[in-house]
C-alpha cells in the first residue's frame, strides 16, 4: 500500500492542474523511489483500489480459525462418522439419527 501523504500530495498537484511529468520529477528529486511514485500515481489516479481494511482480513481470519478449531459443527449431519451408535430408541447411522424399529 503507497505511502497516504504521497498519495494525498499527488492528488492536490493533479487538482491544481499540474502536469504529470512535473510531479513525478519532483518527487523523485526529493528523495522517493520510482515504484513507490508510481504505485501512489496509481492510487491517486484511480487505477488500482486501495488494498482493504485490516477489518476485512480480521473478519475473514476470524472464520477460519473458527472453523479450524470448532469443524463443521453448523451442519452436524454431513459428519464424517460411520458407525453405528445406540441411543435409548434411536441409532446414529452415517450422520443421521433413525428412529429404532419405525
Amino acid at each position: 500500500m503507497p505511502n497516504q501523504e504521497l498519495v494525498k500530495y499527488i492528488q492536490d498537484s493533479l487538482a491544481q492542474n499540474l502536469a504529470k511529468e512535473q510531479i513525478n520529477s519532483s518527487l523523485l528529486q526529493a528523495g522517493w523511489g520510482s515504484a513507490d511514485v508510481a504505485e501512489a500515481f496509481s492510487v491517486a489516479e484511480g487505477r488500482v483500489a486501495p488494498a482493504p481494511h485490516m477489518a476485512v482480513a480480521f473478519v475473514k481470519w476470524c472464520g477460519i480459525l473458527y472453523y479450524r478449531f470448532y469443524g463443521n459443527t453448523l451442519y452436524p449431519s454431513r459428519s464424517k462418522c460411520t458407525e453405528d451408535v445406540a441411543s435409548h430408541d434411536h441409532v446414529f447411522h452415517r450422520g443421521h439419527w433413525n428412529r429404532v424399529g419405525v
